[in-house]
């Protein structure tokens, strides 16, 4: 059972990871077209 804890908790790190940088990604292209447009 401990073993899939911890899977499972490594499972929404990356998750919340993959989230996150998929939002700053976004974020930051969304800004760079408010600046050159």
């Amino acid at each position: 059972m401990d073993t899939f804890k911890d899977i499972w908790i490594w499972f929404w790190i990356v998750i919340f990871g993959m989230a996150m940088i998929v939002g700053l990604i976004g974020g930051w292209s969304y800004i760079l077209e408010k600046i050159n447009g």
